[in-house]
């Protein structure tokens, strides 16, 4: 995991997504020591979705969740 404030990676944002690219590790973004934002490799991000998919798929569950917008369990 890769921890840094969104200043800092605006600062060098190139470097900071090549770096997630080559090592498929999570760079979570703060702001006052907090996390606000994750980036995450789309290779990654792809395949999470698609576990997803096939949790839901294996639970028997079609469509979205009727109590989350997103369509995600919390």
């Amino acid at each position: 995991m890769i921890e840094m404030s969104v200043s800092e990676a605006a600062t060098d944002l190139e470097s900071v997504i090549d770096t997630i690219c080559v090592t498929h590790r999570i760079a979570w973004l703060t702001r006052a020591g907090k996390p606000v934002a994750a980036l995450i490799d789309a290779g990654d991000y792809r395949q999470l979705l698609a576990s997803r998919e096939e949790l839901r798929t294996r639970q028997g569950q079609t469509g979205r969740d009727r109590d989350s917008p997103s369509g995600m369990s919390e």
